[in-house]
């Protein structure tokens, strides 16, 4: 295995590993902002809030996980890019 082609490997799995911590820490950091207290209390039967305060906060919850998952991939796709170039061709 030639230099380039092992620091491409490093580089690669070091990227992996800190969005990966990343996403660990950003959702240890969420989690308070996710947790709901008394949740029981803030659906009816049919699982709907009345509390628009509530509704809003669960939508931005939303919105941000979309986004958080759209980044990650991004990011896969663009490291999976840079390591397939630099695979030998046959």
């Amino acid at each position: 295995m030639n230099q380039q082609s092992n620091d491409s490997q490093i580089s690669a799995g070091l990227i992996i590993t800190v969005v990966l911590l990343l996403s660990i820490g950003y959702a240890i950091l969420r989690y308070h902002e996710m947790s709901i207290a008394n949740s029981t209390q803030k659906f009816d039967d049919d699982e709907i809030t009345t509390d628009q305060e509530l509704e809003e906060r669960l939508l931005n919850i939303g919105r941000q996980v979309v986004k958080s998952v759209a980044v990650q991939q991004r990011i896969q796709q663009d490291e999976f890019m840079k390591m397939w170039k630099t695979l030998p061709t046959w």
